[in-house]
């Protein structure tokens, strides 16, 4: 009988210690429309949250669905602890949510993800594969999305005949262009590097491209750019 106790006594001390470790906060999304994607900023109190890799997020049913968690800030120099994050995810069909943390939580790891190739070479440039789309940057060409593809038969490979968009050899776009006594001076943008912003991850991935217009005129000064193309990681077109 007293094994049983002592048994017994363990059993609800380890169910309390785990109950400590794994906190809950509770969501709601106004407007929610299933499958859009969701970016939520949520701080944090001092000594509460250490890693992102201990977050994830529940939906309504209490199933865990697929996030992407970024640290933002923390409380260093007088903590470590994390101040705040950025969770991602695809909404689901109802509007409320729950996100867990603790040290004994440990989120899904996706199935696909977003797969980049980036070469800064003079002739590179960059790749993109969400899963459903693929599109491509280079540094020689148009200075915006020089190719893109849908996987509309859903084989994961991109042939000729899946070519959506493309820029033509013989065409430019318009981008900043000087007009004044002489004339049009036409631009030319040309890219100088590619590179991932922060938040960024398998889910959904920000790529800032930097740039500069240049021009025929001596007198016209080269201009710096830049923009930001954001993709998301999916397994299906929506």
């Amino acid at each position: 009988m007293k094994t049983k106790i002592i048994l017994l006594l363990a059993l609800i001390v380890t169910i309390n210690i785990h109950a400590a470790t794994q906190k809950q906060l509770p969501i709601k999304i106004e407007n929610n429309q299933s499958g859009a994607p969701i970016t939520l900023g949520i701080p944090f109190p001092k000594g509460e949250l250490f890693s992102v890799d201990n977050v994830r997020m529940l939906n309504s049913k209490g199933k865990e669905i697929l996030s992407q968690t970024t640290e933002v800030t923390t409380w260093e120099p007088a903590d470590s602890s994390i101040k705040w994050i950025w969770v991602f995810f695809f909404a689901d069909e109802a509007s409320d949510y729950t996100l867990e943390y603790g040290e004994d939580i440990y989120p899904m790891e996706p199935e696909s993800r977003i797969i980049s190739a980036n070469n800064m070479r003079p002739r590179g440039g960059i790749t993109v594969d969400t899963g459903v789309l693929k599109f491509n940057i280079n540094k020689k060409g148009h200075g915006f999305l020089d190719e893109v593809f849908i996987d509309l038969n859903k084989d994961k490979n991109y042939s000729e005949d899946e070519l959506i968009a493309s820029a033509p050899e013989d065409y430019r776009g318009t981008f900043l262009d000087i007009l004044d006594d002489s004339g049009i001076d036409l631009s030319k943008a040309v890219v100088n590097t590619v590179f991932r912003e922060k938040g960024s991850g398998a889910l959904h991935t920000i790529f800032r491209v930097e740039g500069t217009y240049k021009y025929n005129e001596e007198d016209n000064n080269n201009a710096p750019y830049y923009y930001k193309n954001p993709c998301l990681c999916r397994s299906k077109l929506y």
